[in-house]
């Protein structure tokens, strides 16, 4: 159920998972040892009616990964110049962390106990100015479009309100947000009947959201 709506559609990455670069340049530069190492991601463009750029939330998958690895932006195909990214554990709380050329992401060595897979799942994502989709943390792919239907920003009169289409069928989703202004994760529940919204608004003294 990490993986579908309640009426069964799958929520997926915009493209299949696949083995990314590094495992390669890893294995020649420490042998010939198979990296268990994936990315996929979603995106959605930001539609602000000035220049709407795209947005992605990248999917990264380490198993039974016996070196250390160190993954930076341009391992993702992102600018090493964009100070929005930051990282999150997808099996812990939710904990944001930089993420740079200079603050990458570390896995650690990851052996297998007998039989089970030794792995860990990470979400990499950029931040916007105001409220920024962090995503339905109960599902794999956070930010699937099969849930998120489009995301949208106005700004007028010093207010900027970010609406969300939520995509579903009789299912409570719950979703989280970041306000950057005031550094706060914040977690909403959405009834959803076939379509949902939610709606964040900020101004210059306050900021709320509501489905």
């Amino acid at each position: 159920m990490q993986a579908t709506r309640a009426d069964g559609v799958l929520l997926k990455p915009d493209i299949p998972a696949r083995t990314m670069d590094l495992a390669f340049s890893m294995g020649f530069k420490f042998g010939p040892t198979l990296y268990n190492l994936t990315s996929t991601y979603s995106s959605h463009i930001i539609q602000d009616n000035v220049n709407n750029p795209t947005f992605k939330w990248h999917y990264i998958l380490a198993a039974d990964t016996l070196q250390a690895i160190n993954i930076t932006p341009t391992d993702l195909g992102e600018s090493p110049d964009n100070p929005n990214l930051y990282f999150y554990d997808y099996f812990q709380p939710t904990v944001l962390n930089r993420f740079n050329q200079n603050s990458p992401l570390m896995i650690p060595p990851l052996y297998p106990t007998g039989s089970t897979v030794s792995f860990r799942y990470y979400v990499v994502f950029q931040l916007t100015n105001t409220y920024s989709l962090v995503g339905e943390r109960s599902k794999f792919a956070v930010a699937s479009k099969q849930r998120f239907k489009s995301i949208t920003k106005s700004t007028q009169n010093n207010t900027t309100v970010t609406t969300m289409i939520i995509d579903g069928a009789f299912e409570v989703v719950t979703v989280e947000v970041f306000h950057t202004a005031s550094q706060t994760l914040e977690t909403y529940i959405c009834y959803v009947y076939q379509e949902s919204k939610l709606v964040c608004t900020e101004t210059p003294t306050t900021h709320y959201c509501f489905c």
